[in-house]
């Protein structure tokens, strides 16, 4: 015969229906002489208790120890069950030798990386571990499995550091920034890890990204590599009335038709006019003049 779990039940398959029968039946006995204790047990513990890599680390440690036994964790207590009392008693008196506990100070800056949307991806990645803030607030607490301490603690700190609010300045050409505004304006909207702050100084072009460490990173690295792959031409215009003519309302429009058909971008930042003089130089003068004026001799 073979048997097999299958979520809460046991299935028995192959050999006669006699031989099936004797064994369904020795089973049975066997679970009603089984010995149970109640462990009661705080929410906080019964939550670590429930995750199954440690149910899985749990029963590899009574394993180890020879002890036939099982922890069910239920919605108050610790359901402990063994085929005899004695082993039973034994289970329950090692549970608490197979969890450990970790600590670890919070600083102002700290704190504000558990606000972070990614802070619960860190919690999941730890091995065997349950954290929260303490209640005062100053530190974080966590269960894990003795052994694993050192290692969570690390993963703990690295995951701060990440989540942390930062910035990162992405610079650029002018011409290359305005590309990016107008063909891979989506690419951008969808960047919602980090908070995008255009800079069109005179000093300083470019992106200030804002948001966790890690998040600004990625996205600083994604436009970093988009940016490169943008290529820029200088046109020389040689023809007179062509800087004036695209400076107007016309050549605006124009230019903004071969940006759409093109997927081009088009920056006049090099680019100026200046009205000729229409006045004479001593009409817009503004210092006194002159005049000296001869008289015409008497006769």
């Amino acid at each position: 015969c073979r048997m097999h779990c299958e979520e809460a039940e046991l299935h028995i398959s192959g050999g006669d229906a006699t031989r099936r029968q004797q064994l369904r039946e020795h089973i049975q006995a066997a679970l009603h002489a089984v010995a149970q204790e109640q462990l009661p047990c705080s929410t906080w513990v019964l939550e670590f208790l429930q995750l199954a890599e440690v149910r899985e680390h749990l029963v590899q440690r009574l394993a180890e120890r020879g002890v036939g036994a099982c922890y069910i964790p239920s919605a108050e207590e610790v359901l402990v069950v063994a085929l005899t009392p004695s082993v039973a008693q034994l289970a329950a008196s090692l549970l608490d030798s197979f969890l450990s506990s970790v600590s670890l100070p919070l600083s102002e800056r700290q704190l504000l990386a558990l606000a972070s949307p990614h802070w619960a991806q860190v919690q999941a990645g730890l091995r065997c571990c349950l954290v929260r803030l303490a209640e005062d607030g100053e530190h974080l607490e966590g269960l894990t499995l003795p052994g694993l301490e050192e290692e969570n603690v690390a993963e703990l700190k690295r995951g701060l550091q990440d989540c942390l609010p930062d910035e990162v300045l992405v610079t650029t050409e002018p011409g290359r920034l305005r590309y990016l505004h107008l063909h891979r304006h989506e690419l951008l909207a969808g960047l919602a890890d980090v908070t995008l702050l255009p800079l069109e100084g005179a000093e300083v072009t470019g992106l200030r990204l804002s948001g966790d460490s890690w998040a600004c990173r990625a996205a600083a690295d994604l436009l970093q590599s988009l940016l490169c792959a943008i290529r820029v031409r200088t046109v020389v215009l040689h023809l007179p009335g062509v800087s004036r003519f695209l400076l107007e309302e016309r050549g605006q429009a124009i230019l903004q038709g071969l940006e759409r058909s093109f997927c081009c971008a088009f920056e006049l930042e090099n680019l100026q006019w200046h009205s000729p003089e229409t006045q004479h130089e001593l009409e817009t003068s503004q210092e006194p003049i002159a005049l000296v004026c001869q008289r015409d001799s008497l006769h």
